[in-house]
């Protein structure tokens, strides 16, 4: 059997990446993929048995590169400084990758998520309620739930990177200090 084309599978990811800011992940077909890569259908069944492994395959591979990567160089930090690394990495991910940023969200919320998506996405979410229970231990982040907390932080690097990207905002050293003392001053206890 002749090794798969790295080139082509790139082509394939670009394209449904493409599709699913355009017309949402339900949308998508396969053949619009194909189309869109510039392969043949067939050629794209080689690649991938189906479009839930198509989608849970590129899902696995984005979260590795976005703030999965970051989690080990981490850990040994303050909690502060915990929070403020996964701020300055997520704002710039989201930045940087805003077609990979839209299919993610997307993605997780959909009923094509196998089982080890939705534990990897909870490996991301287990570290950061991790961080603000060691935060809530050390009585510095308020006592009220992850879940609260993590909207606030998630929506306002949402709403941070839109902004910025709509606006010409610039990303520097000194808005992510100061964008990211609001988050804190609204997490400290």
């Amino acid at each position: 059997m002749k090794p798969k084309d790295e080139q082509k599978r790139q082509a394939i990811f670009r394209a449904t990446l493409a599709l699913a800011g355009e017309m949402g992940i339900a949308g998508i077909k396969m053949s619009a993929i194909a189309k869109r890569a510039n392969i043949g259908s067939g050629t794209l069944y080689v690649y991938f048995q189906s479009k839930e492994e198509l989608l849970n395959t590129l899902y696995a591979e984005l979260k590795a590169q976005s703030s999965m990567s970051i989690l080990e160089d981490i850990s040994g930090l303050p909690v502060k400084m915990k929070l403020f690394e996964l701020w300055k990495s997520s704002l710039r991910y989201r930045l940087e990758h805003q077609d990979e940023v839209v299919f993610m969200e997307q993605f997780a919320f959909s009923p094509f998520a196998s089982e080890a998506s939705k534990k990897i996405s909870q490996q991301f979410s287990d570290f950061l309620f991790g961080v603000l229970d060691e935060g809530k231990t050390q009585m510095i982040i308020k006592n009220t739930s992850n879940d609260i907390l993590v909207a606030l932080l998630s929506g306002f690097v949402r709403d941070l990177a839109l902004t910025c990207d709509r606006t010409g905002i610039v990303v520097n050293d000194q808005l992510l200090q100061a964008s990211f003392g609001i988050c804190w001053d609204a997490l400290k206890s």
